[in-house]
C-alpha cells in the first residue's frame, strides 16, 4: 500500500467510529480509506485506552528503560505473545519499534536504555591551526592529503614567497622584483 499522507485525530476518529458501530468491517475500511489493517487496529486499541488522546501523534520521544527492553524481547522470543501483544502489554509507541529490538538483541547487540532523543555529544572547543596540523592523520586519506598541504604552505619557502612570518607585505614585492630584474 502506498503512503498516504497522515490521517488527522478526526479523520481517525470517524474511522475507529465506523467499526464500532459496526457500519464498516476492518477490511473495508482498509480499502475505503487506504490505510493498512495493523494501522486502524492500533488507532482502535490507543482509542481505548486513552480515548482521543491516544489518537494524537507524538511530538515527543518517549524513553524506555534497558530492563523493559529486554524483557519485551524476551517475552517475545518465549512466545508470551504475538509483537502486537506485547507492544500494547508494554506501552511501545509502535510496534515497529519493538521490531528494531528484536532485530538488535537477535543480532547479538545490546539493548541499552534510550534517551530522550538528546545528543550527549559536548559541542568542544575551538582548536587552533597549529592543534589540528597535529591531529592523527590515519583516520582519512583526504586528512592526510590536506595535513599534507597544509604543512607545505606552512614551511620557511612558502612563508617567505607567500608574504608571512617575519617579511612584511612590501619587503615581499620588492624581493619579487629585485628576483624578476636578476
Amino acid at each position: 500500500m502506498s503512503k498516504s499522507p497522515p490521517k488527522s485525530v478526526k479523520e481517525k476518529l470517524e474511522i475507529i467510529q465506523l467499526y464500532l458501530t459496526h457500519e464498516y468491517s476492518i477490511s473495508q475500511l482498509v480499502t475505503l480509506y487506504q490505510v493498512s489493517e495493523s494501522t486502524i487496529k492500533r488507532w482502535i486499541n490507543r482509542y481505548e485506552k486513552n480515548g482521543m488522546t491516544g489518537l494524537r501523534e507524538s511530538q515527543t520521544w518517549k524513553s524506555y528503560s534497558k530492563e523493559v527492553k529486554e524483557q519485551a524481547v524476551q517475552d517475545y522470543l518465549d512466545g508470551a505473545g504475538s509483537q502486537s501483544d506485547i507492544w500494547q502489554k508494554y506501552a511501545i509507541s509502535s510496534p515497529s519499534v519493538l521490531q528494531k529490538w528484536i532485530k538488535r538483541y537477535t543480532s547479538g547487540k545490546a539493548l541499552n536504555s534510550t534517551s530522550k532523543g538528546h545528543s550527549h555529544m559536548n559541542k568542544g572547543r575551538k582548536t587552533t591551526f597549529e592543534e589540528r596540523l597535529r591531529l592523527p592523520t590515519s583516520r582519512s586519506p583526504m586528512r592526510k592529503i590536506t595535513t599534507q598541504l597544509l604543512k607545505s604552505l606552512e614551511s620557511p619557502t612558502n612563508r617567505f614567497i607567500h608574504g608571512y612570518g617575519s617579511l612584511k607585505r612590501k619587503d615581499h614585492r620588492d624581493s619579487l622584483i629585485n628576483v624578476e630584474r636578476d
